[in-house]
C-alpha cells in the first residue's frame, strides 16, 4: 500500500536534510571534512573567553607564476567555530582587505564562503552577495576590502571561507607573513613552495613566536604554529609588528657572521656606497654658496641649505607632487647630487643626497646613519640582515 502522499513529502524532505548534513561531514572535492567533534565542541580552546575561533587557518605561499600570474600566491583557507551571539555578531561579515603598498597592488579573488549549522546543514554563499569596498582612505593611502555576509550563521555553527591573494606583479625579495587574526586560532599553517627568481637560498625569520620546525611536503615547506591568541589593538602599545607573532620569508646570502661583525661590515659598506652619492662639484659649490649667503650660524646655514633643496626638487615619490605614471617611467635616474639639482626632480633618497652634498660643500661633515622605523618595530640586532634598514626604515 502506497504511503499518504503527505507522509511520503516528509520522508522526502528528511531525506533531503540527512543528505545535506552527510555532505557537510563527508566533505567534498573543494571543502575539507568537518569533523562532528568540532561542530558539537560547545567551548573554545585557546581562550575560554572566545565568542568565535578559528579551529585553522592554513595558507599556501607560491613564490612563482601561479595561474599565469607572477608574483606571490596565497591560497587561504579558514574554519571558524561560533559559540556565543557576540560571536555571530562578530564573524557574520567578513571582511578581507587589499591595499597597494611599497608598490606592490594586492588583488583578492576566488572567493568562497559556507556556513555549516549545528545540525549539519550548509548555506553556500552567492558569488553575488561578495562587494568591494574602501575601508580606509588617509594620506594617500588607500585600503579596499572584498566584503561579504555569512549566510544563516548562529551559535554552535561553523563557517568557512577561503580566498586567493595576489601579491604584486613579480617575486619579491622580503615577504612579511601573520600568525594571529582578530580571533583566537587553534592552529596555523604555512605552507611556502620557494622561489626559482633568487639565485640566493630562501631564509626565514619569525618574530614573537616558536612554531614548529620546517618540514618537506610535495615542494613546499610547512610549520605550524597551535594555541595562537587574538591581536587586539591597544591604547599606547608598541608598533604592532613588535608583539603580534610573523615570520619573514626572504632571500639573502648567509654570510656566517656574528651580529658584532655583521654590522660593523655593514657600515663599512654603506659609507662607501653613499661616498660616491654624495660627490660634490662645481655646481654643488655654487648652489650651496647661493644658499648659506648672509647666514652667520651653522643652524641657520643648514636651514638655508634645508629650504634651497626644497625649492628647488620636486619629489617624485609624492603624490602631491602631480607627476602622471608616465612621467615618472621616462624620467632619468639621478645618478649624482648635481643630476638632481639640474633636472630639478629626484625621490627622497636623491634629496637627502643633495643636502648631505651641500652641507658637505659649506664646510660640514655630513655621513650617512641608517635607523629602523620604531612604528613598524624594534630594531634587533641579533636579525643579521639589512631588511629593517631598507623596508620600514629611515635614512639621515
Amino acid at each position: 500500500m502506497k504511503p499518504p502522499r503527505p507522509l511520503f513529502r516528509l520522508c522526502l524532505l528528511v531525506c533531503i536534510v540527512t543528505a545535506s548534513a552527510a555532505s557537510a561531514l563527508a566533505g567534498d572535492s573543494s571543502w575539507k571534512p568537518v569533523d562532528p567533534a568540532h561542530l558539537a565542541m560547545k567551548s573554545p580552546v585557546v581562550d575560554p573567553d572566545a565568542d568565535a575561533e578559528a579551529i585553522f587557518w592554513e595558507v599556501r605561499v607560491s613564490h612563482e607564476a601561479s595561474g599565469g600570474e607572477p608574483g606571490t600566491q596565497l591560497d587561504h583557507y579558514i574554519r571558524i567555530k561560533v559559540f556565543t551571539e557576540r560571536g555571530r555578531e562578530s564573524q557574520s561579515r567578513i571582511d578581507i582587505p587589499f591595499a597597494k603598498l611599497f608598490g606592490r597592488e594586492t588583488r583578492i579573488k576566488d572567493i568562497a564562503a559556507r556556513t555549516i549549522r549545528p545540525d549539519g546543514t550548509v548555506v553556500e554563499l552567492k558569488k553575488e552577495d561578495i562587494f568591494e569596498r574602501e575601508i580606509v582612505k588617509a594620506s594617500g593611502l588607500k585600503i579596499k576590502a572584498k566584503t561579504f555576509a555569512m549566510p544563516a550563521v548562529e551559535p554552535g555553527a561553523i563557517i568557512e571561507y577561503r580566498w586567493r591573494e595576489s601579491r604584486g606583479d613579480a617575486v619579491a625579495q622580503y615577504e612579511r607573513f601573520e600568525f594571529s587574526r582578530d580571533i583566537p586560532v587553534q592552529l596555523v599553517k604555512y605552507s611556502v613552495k620557494p622561489s626559482n627568481d633568487f639565485v640566493l637560498g630562501m631564509r626565514i625569520q619569525v618574530f614573537q613566536g616558536e612554531p614548529t620546525p620546517f618540514k618537506k611536503e610535495s615542494g613546499f615547506y610547512s610549520t605550524t604554529m597551535s594555541n595562537v591568541p587574538a591581536f587586539r589593538e591597544e591604547p599606547r602599545m608598541p608598533p604592532e609588528w613588535a608583539v603580534r607573532p610573523w615570520m619573514l620569508v626572504f632571500y639573502a646570502e648567509d654570510r656566517k657572521l656574528t651580529p658584532d661583525k655583521f654590522w660593523a661590515q655593514y657600515g663599512k659598506e654603506q659609507y662607501e656606497i653613499h661616498k660616491g652619492m654624495m660627490k660634490v662639484n662645481d655646481e654643488i659649490k655654487s648652489a650651496a654658496a647661493e644658499a648659506v649667503a648672509g647666514a652667520t650660524t651653522d643652524e641657520e646655514k643648514l636651514d638655508r641649505i634645508f629650504n634651497y633643496v626644497r625649492s628647488k626638487v620636486r619629489k617624485t615619490d609624492d603624490d602631491a607632487s602631480g607627476f602622471t605614471r608616465t612621467q615618472l617611467e621616462k624620467m632619468k635616474e639621478n645618478k649624482t647630487p648635481a643630476d638632481t639639482l639640474k633636472r630639478g626632480v629626484g625621490d627622497w633618497h636623491d634629496i637627502d643626497m643633495l643636502f648631505a652634498a651641500m652641507a658637505t660643500a659649506a664646510g660640514y661633515e655630513a655621513r650617512v646613519a641608517k635607523l629602523t622605523d620604531r612604528s613598524d618595530t624594534f630594531f634587533d640586532p641579533s636579525f643579521t640582515d639589512e631588511y629593517f634598514m631598507r623596508y620600514g626604515g629611515t635614512e639621515n
